[in-house]
């Protein structure tokens, strides 16, 4: 084994793997760019996302406004129908009791 060091062989070696490393960090670099746009956009879009969501929100409000208003028609409806039958089971009662009276 020799104590001569050779430092044209180190420098060389130095220098390749700072080029790789360089060549790295260039492509990590271009890949972190394109990463950070595409974040971009996607925050740029969060707030129409957001925009739409409150839209819709109101919209299910309203549909449920409707449903409330309707089930208070309904039971206006089915109200008037009970008062409708008390009223036919009235008039059943009277034509029952004018028929038992006829001779």
């Amino acid at each position: 084994m020799s104590d001569v060091i050779d430092l044209r062989l180190i420098l060389q070696a130095t220098e390749l793997t700072l080029a790789a490393v360089q060549r790295l960090e260039t492509e990590l670099g271009h890949r972190l760019t394109a990463l950070e746009a595409r974040f971009s956009g996607l925050e740029e879009r969060i707030p129409a996302m957001a925009a739409g969501l409150n839209v819709l929100a109101l919209d299910i409000l309203k549909v449920n406004d409707k449903l409330l208003d309707n089930d208070g028609r309904f039971d206006a409806i089915e109200a008037t129908l009970r008062d409708q039958d008390a009223r036919f089971d009235r008039i059943e009662v009277t034509l029952a009791a004018i028929l038992a009276k006829l001779p």
